[in-house]
């Protein structure tokens, strides 16, 4: 399979590929990179800190993390913290 763009991987279908098939993931930012599953690729972790930790972080929209005091989703608006409730 030829290289995809991280914005691309979303129009990859799971008919032409197994889910052993290895992608490589680069972060321009990050040190090193990781080859992950499509079986990973179709879910997501997404970074577990305290209502404390999550506090600290500077406001960025559309910034998601796990509450881990809350037990709960947060995401962030640019200028704040707002937690994902079940009704």
């Amino acid at each position: 399979m030829a290289d995809k763009k991280i914005t691309e991987l979303s129009n990859i279908t799971g008919a032409t590929l197994a889910d052993a098939d290895e992608f490589v993931v680069v972060d321009a930012t990050a040190d090193e990179t990781k080859a992950i599953t499509l079986t990973e690729l179709r879910s997501a972790i997404i970074p577990s800190l305290t209502t404390t930790q999550k506090n600290a972080l500077t406001n960025i929209a559309g910034m998601q993390v796990f509450d881990t005091t809350l037990s709960k989703i947060c995401f962030n608006t640019g200028a704040a913290w707002e937690t994902i409730t079940s009704s």
